[in-house]
């Protein structure tokens, strides 16, 4: 999570647990930080910034494709 601060990580912990409700993912709760971790990275190797929009698009990429599957 490179040049992000606690504003940006708390806005992406924002968006992942919409996401997690909306797909009704519930037992993701306990590894949030591990998703919003990954989601950041992912959006910073892109080249992406932190911004809502761009967290909610990395997020529903990663979600869609269920990446969160290593961590169950």
């Amino acid at each position: 999570m490179f040049f992000a601060n606690k504003e940006d990580v708390e806005n992406c912990k924002i968006i992942v647990r919409k996401e997690i409700c909306e797909r009704s993912l519930f037992q993701l709760e306990d590894v949030i930080d591990d998703i919003v971790q990954e989601i950041m990275n992912i959006t910073y190797s892109k080249g992406g910034d932190y911004k809502e929009n761009t967290l909610t698009a990395f997020t529903k990429l990663y979600f869609d494709n269920e990446f969160y599957n290593k961590l169950l």
